[in-house]
């Protein structure tokens, strides 16, 4: 009778992947993920200068208008307000995660 516990089963896997392990900049070259400007950098550069030139235009023809000092900003009620839009837009969200939203506030008056 033989004895077959001496039989030695080895399993060798070999990974190659840039992600996981050390590979010695000089065998990879760095390579950029992509080429051009990215969607954000395109976003950035379509609203300022639209920013810009919208108000420089409103300015110019409420000055024309016969516009003075804050009048000249174009629709100032509404730049004057936003802060406050703003703040209340960031309350409102606190107490809807904070599940404070709806305590007590049917949003109707009794009769």
């Amino acid at each position: 009778m033989t004895s077959e516990s001496n039989i030695v089963f080895q399993n060798v896997f070999t990974f190659y992947s840039a992600e996981a392990c050390y590979v010695p900049p000089s065998v990879v070259p760095y390579v950029p993920a992509s080429e051009g400007l990215s969607t954000g950098s395109i976003l950035l550069l379509i609203f300022f200068p639209t920013l810009i030139i919208y108000f420089l235009l409103g300015i110019i023809l409420n000055k024309l208008g016969g516009a003075n000092g804050k009048e000249l900003i174009p629709n100032y009620e509404f730049w004057n307000s936003l802060p406050g839009l703003i703040a209340d837009g960031v309350m409102y969200s606190w107490s809807i995660l904070t599940c404070q939203g709806t305590k007590g506030a049917t949003g109707y008056d009794s009769i």
